[in-house]
């Protein structure tokens, strides 16, 4: 199944780490800019049903360029989410919800906000946001 998202990045970003929790996401494409002056993109998800198993009947086709496109077989089971990526999904979730100067910048590997920011492995420590304070 393909999920459009329309949005900001920030929005886009924060419905990917949710839906992150209840579906399989087989694949997340570059984001699709609007043109000026809209701040808005879209991007597409490629999802799987929650077993992880995709019927034999639905064959995988992809319009849009994607990355990290794995077909999902009977050989491979769904795995629940780790509780290092369950941290780290509620830390950046509470950023995009909070604060609206959050960046994730690759290439430099930091999470940046304000005038600073934290190598970005930080994301996945408890108690970085409120939302993981209790798990620390």
């Amino acid at each position: 199944m393909r999920i459009r998202l329309h949005g900001t990045p920030a929005e886009n970003a924060a419905t990917v780490a949710a839906l992150a929790c209840v579906l399989t996401i087989d694949a997340v494409s570059r984001p699709y800019r609007d043109r000026p002056p809209s701040t808005l993109e879209r991007q597409y998800l490629d999802i799987g049903p929650v077993s992880g198993h995709r019927p034999a009947s639905a064959p995988m086709t992809s319009h849009h360029p994607t990355t990290s496109f794995k077909p999902m077989t009977d050989e491979i089971s769904y795995q629940p989410i780790t509780p290092e990526a369950r941290i780290a999904l509620k830390n950046y979730d509470w950023l995009m919800r909070n604060r609206s100067d959050v960046e994730l910048h690759w290439e430099s590997g930091m999470l940046i906000w304000g005038d600073g920011g934290v190598d970005i492995r930080e994301i996945m420590r408890p108690g970085l946001t409120p939302a993981t304070e209790d798990q620390s």
